[in-house]
Protein backbone atom coordinates (compact mmCIF):
# COMPACT_ATOMS: atom_id res chain seq x y z
CA UNK A 1 0.00 0.00 0.00
CA UNK A 2 1.54 3.38 -0.82
CA UNK A 3 -1.09 5.76 0.03
CA UNK A 4 -4.84 5.36 1.27
CA UNK A 5 -7.51 8.24 0.18
CA UNK A 6 -8.98 9.17 3.50
CA UNK A 7 -12.52 8.59 2.17
CA UNK A 8 -11.28 5.07 2.53
CA UNK A 9 -10.92 5.22 6.55
CA UNK A 10 -14.44 4.48 6.87
CA UNK A 11 -14.21 1.35 4.76
CA UNK A 12 -10.94 -0.13 6.39
CA UNK A 13 -11.85 1.17 9.57
CA UNK A 14 -13.16 -2.68 10.54
CA UNK A 15 -10.55 -4.57 9.29
CA UNK A 16 -7.82 -2.31 11.73
CA UNK A 17 -9.84 -2.95 14.55
CA UNK A 18 -9.79 -6.47 14.06
CA UNK A 19 -6.15 -6.32 13.40
CA UNK A 20 -3.67 -8.51 16.26
CA UNK A 21 -0.86 -5.80 15.48
CA UNK A 22 -1.18 -2.30 17.02
CA UNK A 23 -2.42 -0.09 14.56
CA UNK A 24 -2.15 4.20 15.10
CA UNK A 25 -3.07 6.79 13.33
CA UNK A 26 -0.88 9.77 13.94
CA UNK A 27 -2.47 13.57 12.52
CA UNK A 28 -0.24 16.80 11.66
CA UNK A 29 0.14 17.89 15.24
CA UNK A 30 1.99 14.59 15.90
CA UNK A 31 -0.81 13.30 18.22
CA UNK A 32 -2.51 9.91 17.75
CA UNK A 33 -6.21 10.42 16.42
CA UNK A 34 -7.16 6.68 16.41
CA UNK A 35 -5.77 3.66 17.48
CA UNK A 36 -7.28 0.18 17.67
CA UNK A 37 -7.58 -2.55 20.66
CA UNK A 38 -4.12 -4.44 20.11
CA UNK A 39 -2.39 -0.55 20.58
CA UNK A 40 -4.51 -0.68 23.84
CA UNK A 41 -2.94 -4.15 24.88
CA UNK A 42 0.13 -3.69 23.79
CA UNK A 43 0.73 0.33 25.37
CA UNK A 44 -1.32 -0.51 28.76
CA UNK A 45 -2.97 2.27 28.55
CA UNK A 46 -6.00 3.23 31.05
CA UNK A 47 -9.21 4.90 29.83
CA UNK A 48 -8.31 8.25 31.58
CA UNK A 49 -5.15 8.26 29.00
CA UNK A 50 -7.14 7.01 25.95
CA UNK A 51 -9.81 10.24 26.37
CA UNK A 52 -6.78 12.77 27.37
CA UNK A 53 -4.91 12.07 23.97
CA UNK A 54 -1.61 10.81 23.34
CA UNK A 55 1.54 11.49 21.34
CA UNK A 56 3.11 9.75 18.95
CA UNK A 57 5.21 6.59 20.73
CA UNK A 58 7.47 7.44 17.92
CA UNK A 59 8.82 11.16 18.15
CA UNK A 60 7.29 11.54 21.58
CA UNK A 61 5.12 14.78 19.86
CA UNK A 62 8.54 16.50 18.40
CA UNK A 63 9.52 17.56 14.98
CA UNK A 64 12.33 16.07 13.30
CA UNK A 65 14.32 12.91 11.88
CA UNK A 66 12.76 10.36 14.14
CA UNK A 67 9.06 11.31 13.40
CA UNK A 68 7.31 9.32 11.18
CA UNK A 69 4.55 11.18 10.45
CA UNK A 70 6.39 14.14 9.46
CA UNK A 71 8.70 12.59 6.55
CA UNK A 72 5.62 10.70 5.54
CA UNK A 73 3.81 14.22 5.09
CA UNK A 74 7.18 14.98 3.34
CA UNK A 75 7.85 12.98 1.07
CA UNK A 76 4.11 11.60 0.65
CA UNK A 77 5.61 8.11 0.44
CA UNK A 78 5.05 5.01 3.06
CA UNK A 79 7.97 4.95 5.27
CA UNK A 80 9.10 1.74 7.67
CA UNK A 81 12.13 2.17 10.38
CA UNK A 82 14.02 -0.84 11.62
CA UNK A 83 14.14 -1.83 15.55
CA UNK A 84 13.17 1.76 17.67
CA UNK A 85 13.12 2.10 21.13
CA UNK A 86 10.28 3.52 22.36
CA UNK A 87 8.64 4.15 26.04
CA UNK A 88 5.76 3.14 26.46
CA UNK A 89 2.42 4.86 28.29
CA UNK A 90 2.53 2.04 30.79
CA UNK A 91 5.87 2.72 32.22
CA UNK A 92 7.56 0.12 30.62
CA UNK A 93 10.22 -0.21 28.11
CA UNK A 94 9.55 -1.92 23.89
CA UNK A 95 11.38 -2.23 20.76
CA UNK A 96 8.96 -1.87 17.29
CA UNK A 97 9.28 -1.66 13.95
CA UNK A 98 6.78 0.70 12.28
CA UNK A 99 5.34 1.17 8.70
CA UNK A 100 3.82 4.38 8.29
CA UNK A 101 1.12 5.14 4.92
CA UNK A 102 0.12 8.58 4.13
CA UNK A 103 -3.52 9.29 4.59
CA UNK A 104 -4.26 11.81 2.05
CA UNK A 105 -7.63 14.00 1.51
CA UNK A 106 -8.86 14.51 -2.03
CA UNK A 107 -6.69 17.04 -3.50
CA UNK A 108 -3.82 14.62 -2.87
CA UNK A 109 -2.44 16.52 0.07
CA UNK A 110 -1.39 14.04 2.91
CA UNK A 111 -3.31 14.83 6.22
CA UNK A 112 -2.63 12.27 8.73
CA UNK A 113 -0.23 8.98 8.90
CA UNK A 114 -1.05 5.38 9.43
CA UNK A 115 1.14 3.54 11.45
CA UNK A 116 1.47 0.14 12.28
CA UNK A 117 3.76 -1.30 14.80
CA UNK A 118 5.57 -5.07 14.86
CA UNK A 119 6.34 -5.65 18.78
CA UNK A 120 9.84 -7.25 18.70
CA UNK A 121 10.59 -7.08 22.30
CA UNK A 122 7.19 -8.46 22.89
CA UNK A 123 8.31 -11.88 20.83
CA UNK A 124 11.58 -11.59 22.83
CA UNK A 125 9.29 -11.52 26.14
CA UNK A 126 7.61 -14.14 24.91
CA UNK A 127 11.00 -16.63 24.09
CA UNK A 128 12.01 -15.37 27.47
CA UNK A 129 9.06 -16.41 29.35
CA UNK A 130 8.97 -19.30 27.55
CA UNK A 131 12.82 -20.04 28.19
CA UNK A 132 11.51 -19.04 32.12
CA UNK A 133 8.81 -21.66 32.04
CA UNK A 134 10.69 -24.53 30.57
CA UNK A 135 13.41 -23.81 33.57
CA UNK A 136 11.11 -23.82 36.13
CA UNK A 137 9.50 -27.04 34.74
CA UNK A 138 12.55 -28.52 34.80
CA UNK A 139 12.88 -27.54 38.27
CA UNK A 140 9.90 -28.62 38.80
CA UNK A 141 10.10 -32.19 37.20
CA UNK A 142 13.95 -32.27 39.28
CA UNK A 143 12.34 -31.43 42.57
CA UNK A 144 9.04 -33.70 41.76
CA UNK A 145 11.62 -36.53 40.98
CA UNK A 146 13.76 -35.87 44.52
CA UNK A 147 10.44 -35.55 46.55
CA UNK A 148 9.42 -39.07 44.64
CA UNK A 149 12.57 -40.67 46.21
CA UNK A 150 12.26 -38.93 49.42
CA UNK A 151 8.80 -40.37 49.57
CA UNK A 152 9.81 -43.71 47.96
CA UNK A 153 12.55 -43.85 50.67
CA UNK A 154 10.35 -42.91 53.70
CA UNK A 155 7.68 -46.15 52.39
CA UNK A 156 10.43 -48.61 52.03
CA UNK A 157 11.30 -46.96 55.92
CA UNK A 158 7.69 -47.55 57.10
CA UNK A 159 7.22 -51.06 54.95
CA UNK A 160 10.57 -51.97 57.33
CA UNK A 161 9.11 -50.59 60.18
CA UNK A 162 5.69 -52.25 59.67
CA UNK A 163 7.73 -56.20 59.08
CA UNK A 164 9.38 -55.27 62.05
CA UNK A 165 6.69 -54.57 64.25
CA UNK A 166 4.68 -57.28 62.39
CA UNK A 167 7.92 -59.96 63.44
CA UNK A 168 7.68 -58.46 67.08
CA UNK A 169 4.24 -58.76 67.21
CA UNK A 170 4.92 -62.51 66.34
CA UNK A 171 7.46 -63.51 68.51
CA UNK A 172 5.42 -62.01 71.15
CA UNK A 173 2.55 -64.03 70.34
CA UNK A 174 4.91 -66.91 70.45
CA UNK A 175 6.71 -66.05 73.91
CA UNK A 176 3.21 -65.61 75.54
CA UNK A 177 2.02 -69.24 74.23
CA UNK A 178 5.42 -70.26 75.44
CA UNK A 179 4.60 -68.47 78.82
CA UNK A 180 1.05 -70.70 78.71
CA UNK A 181 2.53 -74.02 77.90
CA UNK A 182 5.24 -73.62 81.06
CA UNK A 183 2.62 -72.81 83.08
CA UNK A 184 0.77 -75.93 82.01
CA UNK A 185 3.81 -77.96 82.09
CA UNK A 186 4.81 -76.46 85.58
CA UNK A 187 1.15 -78.05 86.64
CA UNK A 188 1.57 -81.35 84.86
CA UNK A 189 4.46 -81.82 86.54
CA UNK A 190 3.48 -80.70 89.66
CA UNK A 191 0.12 -83.19 89.56
CA UNK A 192 2.22 -86.28 88.11
CA UNK A 193 4.86 -85.73 91.63
CA UNK A 194 1.88 -85.95 93.33
CA UNK A 195 -0.25 -88.82 91.97
CA UNK A 196 3.07 -90.71 92.33
CA UNK A 197 3.90 -89.81 95.93
CA UNK A 198 0.05 -90.97 96.93
CA UNK A 199 0.26 -94.08 94.64
CA UNK A 200 3.54 -95.18 96.97
CA UNK A 201 1.06 -95.49 99.81
CA UNK A 202 -1.85 -98.52 98.47
CA UNK A 203 1.77 -99.99 96.84
CA UNK A 204 3.49 -100.41 99.81
CA UNK A 205 -0.18 -102.01 101.57
CA UNK A 206 -0.21 -104.26 99.02
CA UNK A 207 3.39 -105.37 99.30
CA UNK A 208 2.82 -105.54 102.65
CA UNK A 209 0.31 -107.81 102.40
CA UNK A 210 2.15 -109.97 99.83
CA UNK A 211 4.86 -110.87 102.51
CA UNK A 212 2.27 -111.82 104.86
CA UNK A 213 0.63 -114.40 102.37
CA UNK A 214 4.28 -115.78 101.40
CA UNK A 215 4.59 -116.43 105.40
CA UNK A 216 1.47 -118.22 105.08
CA UNK A 217 2.55 -119.91 101.51
CA UNK A 218 5.41 -120.79 103.95
CA UNK A 219 3.70 -122.67 106.67
CA UNK A 220 1.36 -124.19 103.89
CA UNK A 221 4.50 -125.91 102.30
CA UNK A 222 5.50 -126.85 105.43
CA UNK A 223 2.24 -128.52 106.05
CA UNK A 224 2.42 -130.33 102.24
CA UNK A 225 -0.40 -128.57 100.81
CA UNK A 226 -0.79 -128.58 97.17
CA UNK A 227 -2.12 -125.30 97.20
CA UNK A 228 1.14 -123.85 98.18
CA UNK A 229 3.02 -123.74 94.84
CA UNK A 230 0.17 -122.09 92.51
CA UNK A 231 -0.34 -119.27 95.13
CA UNK A 232 3.20 -118.29 95.45
CA UNK A 233 3.05 -118.15 91.77
CA UNK A 234 0.69 -116.12 91.32
CA UNK A 235 2.01 -113.65 94.44
CA UNK A 236 5.09 -113.82 92.44
CA UNK A 237 3.18 -111.60 89.64
CA UNK A 238 1.34 -108.93 92.27
CA UNK A 239 4.86 -108.35 93.17
CA UNK A 240 6.48 -107.92 90.04
CA UNK A 241 3.38 -105.58 88.72
CA UNK A 242 4.33 -103.65 92.71
CA UNK A 243 7.56 -103.60 91.81
CA UNK A 244 6.94 -102.21 88.18
CA UNK A 245 4.68 -99.17 89.75
CA UNK A 246 7.44 -97.89 92.04
CA UNK A 247 9.67 -97.97 88.99
CA UNK A 248 6.24 -95.74 86.85
CA UNK A 249 6.23 -93.68 89.73
CA UNK A 250 9.91 -93.07 90.85
CA UNK A 251 9.88 -91.84 87.25
CA UNK A 252 7.50 -89.95 87.64
CA UNK A 253 9.07 -88.40 90.95
CA UNK A 254 12.41 -88.14 89.06
CA UNK A 255 10.90 -85.99 86.11
CA UNK A 256 9.03 -83.81 88.83
CA UNK A 257 12.49 -83.25 90.80
CA UNK A 258 15.09 -83.29 87.68
CA UNK A 259 17.49 -85.34 87.58
CA UNK A 260 19.70 -86.66 89.65
CA UNK A 261 23.01 -85.79 88.41
CA UNK A 262 23.38 -82.50 85.83
CA UNK A 263 26.86 -83.28 84.77
CA UNK A 264 27.30 -85.21 81.51
CA UNK A 265 29.57 -88.43 81.86
CA UNK A 266 31.06 -90.65 79.37
CA UNK A 267 28.60 -93.27 78.76
CA UNK A 268 28.32 -96.22 76.71
CA UNK A 269 25.41 -95.36 74.19
CA UNK A 270 24.51 -98.66 74.13
CA UNK A 271 23.99 -99.36 77.88
CA UNK A 272 21.92 -96.13 77.81
CA UNK A 273 19.53 -97.69 74.67
CA UNK A 274 19.08 -101.28 77.06
CA UNK A 275 18.32 -99.24 80.07
CA UNK A 276 15.99 -97.55 77.88
CA UNK A 277 14.23 -101.00 76.44
CA UNK A 278 13.73 -102.34 79.35
CA UNK A 279 11.59 -99.51 81.05
CA UNK A 280 9.73 -99.77 77.45
CA UNK A 281 8.91 -103.31 77.70
CA UNK A 282 6.55 -102.49 80.35
CA UNK A 283 4.38 -101.57 78.27
CA UNK A 284 1.64 -103.68 76.63
CA UNK A 285 2.40 -103.13 72.90
CA UNK A 286 6.09 -103.19 73.47
CA UNK A 287 6.12 -106.44 74.15
CA UNK A 288 5.02 -107.98 70.68
CA UNK A 289 6.89 -105.37 68.75
CA UNK A 290 10.25 -106.63 67.02
CA UNK A 291 13.37 -104.06 68.39
CA UNK A 292 16.87 -104.39 67.03
CA UNK A 293 19.73 -102.49 68.24
CA UNK A 294 22.74 -102.10 66.20
CA UNK A 295 25.44 -100.14 67.56
CA UNK A 296 29.22 -100.85 67.11
CA UNK A 297 31.70 -102.46 69.77
CA UNK A 298 34.00 -100.04 69.13
CA UNK A 299 31.61 -96.93 69.86
CA UNK A 300 32.97 -93.95 72.03
CA UNK A 301 31.37 -93.15 75.22
CA UNK A 302 29.09 -90.58 74.86
CA UNK A 303 29.03 -87.31 77.27
CA UNK A 304 25.68 -88.07 78.95
CA UNK A 305 23.43 -87.16 82.06
CA UNK A 306 22.11 -91.17 82.17
CA UNK A 307 18.56 -90.82 83.62
CA UNK A 308 17.97 -88.11 81.06
CA UNK A 309 19.63 -89.98 77.97
CA UNK A 310 17.27 -93.02 79.15
CA UNK A 311 14.32 -91.31 79.14
CA UNK A 312 14.48 -89.45 75.74
CA UNK A 313 15.47 -92.85 74.00
CA UNK A 314 12.32 -94.03 75.97
CA UNK A 315 10.04 -91.71 74.98
CA UNK A 316 11.17 -92.24 70.96
CA UNK A 317 10.68 -96.10 71.38
CA UNK A 318 7.91 -96.16 73.31
CA UNK A 319 6.44 -94.01 70.55
CA UNK A 320 7.71 -95.79 67.45
CA UNK A 321 5.59 -98.95 69.27
CA UNK A 322 2.40 -97.13 69.98
CA UNK A 323 2.77 -96.04 65.57
CA UNK A 324 2.97 -99.77 65.21
CA UNK A 325 0.62 -100.88 67.54
CA UNK A 326 2.31 -103.86 69.17
CA UNK A 327 3.04 -105.27 65.19
CA UNK A 328 6.09 -103.94 63.19
CA UNK A 329 9.82 -103.25 63.82
CA UNK A 330 11.41 -100.48 65.59
CA UNK A 331 15.44 -100.73 64.52
CA UNK A 332 17.85 -98.82 66.57
CA UNK A 333 21.16 -97.84 64.98
CA UNK A 334 24.30 -95.39 65.99
CA UNK A 335 27.35 -94.87 64.27
CA UNK A 336 30.04 -92.44 64.59
CA UNK A 337 30.28 -89.61 61.72
CA UNK A 338 33.92 -87.55 62.42
CA UNK A 339 33.40 -86.09 66.04
CA UNK A 340 29.70 -86.81 66.93
CA UNK A 341 27.77 -89.89 67.22
CA UNK A 342 24.63 -89.94 65.16
CA UNK A 343 21.65 -92.71 66.29
CA UNK A 344 18.68 -93.47 64.00
CA UNK A 345 15.03 -94.82 65.67
CA UNK A 346 13.15 -96.22 62.69
CA UNK A 347 9.65 -97.90 62.76
CA UNK A 348 7.69 -99.57 59.51
CA UNK A 349 4.85 -97.87 60.44
CA UNK A 350 2.40 -95.51 58.78
CA UNK A 351 4.54 -92.21 59.29
CA UNK A 352 3.56 -88.97 60.21
CA UNK A 353 1.01 -86.95 58.72
CA UNK A 354 2.53 -83.36 57.33
CA UNK A 355 0.42 -80.79 59.32
CA UNK A 356 2.19 -83.05 62.61
CA UNK A 357 5.54 -82.81 61.53
CA UNK A 358 5.35 -78.90 61.83
CA UNK A 359 5.09 -78.75 65.36
CA UNK A 360 6.16 -82.20 65.98
CA UNK A 361 8.28 -81.05 69.14
CA UNK A 362 5.90 -77.99 70.30
CA UNK A 363 4.57 -79.11 73.56
CA UNK A 364 0.95 -80.90 74.05
CA UNK A 365 1.31 -81.74 70.37
CA UNK A 366 0.81 -85.30 70.55
CA UNK A 367 1.25 -88.53 67.60
CA UNK A 368 -1.07 -91.08 69.45
CA UNK A 369 -4.74 -90.82 69.69
CA UNK A 370 -7.07 -89.02 71.12
CA UNK A 371 -6.45 -89.17 74.99
CA UNK A 372 -3.88 -91.01 74.48
CA UNK A 373 -0.89 -89.11 75.37
CA UNK A 374 0.13 -85.36 76.43
CA UNK A 375 1.73 -84.42 73.96
CA UNK A 376 5.19 -83.63 76.14
CA UNK A 377 6.90 -86.25 75.18
CA UNK A 378 9.02 -85.62 72.03
CA UNK A 379 8.97 -82.00 73.89
CA UNK A 380 11.01 -82.96 76.41
CA UNK A 381 13.06 -85.25 73.87
CA UNK A 382 14.15 -82.24 72.23
CA UNK A 383 15.17 -80.65 75.43
CA UNK A 384 17.06 -83.06 76.52
CA UNK A 385 18.97 -83.52 73.10
CA UNK A 386 19.96 -80.21 72.84
CA UNK A 387 20.79 -79.54 76.82
CA UNK A 388 23.79 -82.19 75.44
CA UNK A 389 24.53 -80.21 72.92
CA UNK A 390 22.82 -82.39 70.24
CA UNK A 391 20.33 -81.91 67.74
CA UNK A 392 16.92 -84.00 66.68
CA UNK A 393 15.06 -83.93 63.73
CA UNK A 394 12.65 -86.40 61.83
CA UNK A 395 14.31 -87.44 58.36
CA UNK A 396 12.62 -87.80 54.96
CA UNK A 397 11.68 -91.62 54.59
CA UNK A 398 9.70 -93.67 52.05
CA UNK A 399 7.82 -95.94 54.93
CA UNK A 400 7.90 -95.20 58.56
CA UNK A 401 9.18 -92.70 60.85
CA UNK A 402 13.16 -92.47 61.57
CA UNK A 403 14.60 -89.22 64.49
CA UNK A 404 17.74 -88.55 64.08
CA UNK A 405 19.63 -87.78 67.09
CA UNK A 406 22.97 -86.36 66.84
CA UNK A 407 25.31 -85.89 69.84
CA UNK A 408 28.94 -84.24 70.18
CA UNK A 409 31.69 -87.13 71.65
CA UNK A 410 33.23 -83.55 73.27
CA UNK A 411 30.82 -80.71 75.08
CA UNK A 412 32.17 -77.65 74.38
CA UNK A 413 33.26 -76.15 77.36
Amino acid sequence: MTDLPLSEFPRVKPLLDALATPVVIVGLDRKITYYNQAFVVFAGLRPRELREGLACLVCKGQQGESCLSDRCVETGNPISLGEVPIALPSGGEGRITVVGVPLKDAHGKTVATLEQYVDVSGEERVHTKYRATVDLEREARMRAEVLAEEVLSQFKELQEAHEKLRDAHEKLREAYSEIVTLSKSVTVGALAGGIAHELNNPLAIIEGHCEMMLDVVGDLKKKGSSEAAPLEEWIGVVRESVDRCHKITKGLLGFMRGPTSTVPAATPLKTVIEEALSLTRFQRVARTVDIQVVVPDDLPPVPLIRDMAVQAISNLVGNACQALGGKGCVTIKAIRVDGRVEMRIADDGPGLPDEVRLRLFKPFTSTKAEGKGTGLGLFLTKFIVERHGGKIAVEEVPRGTTFLISLPLNLPR
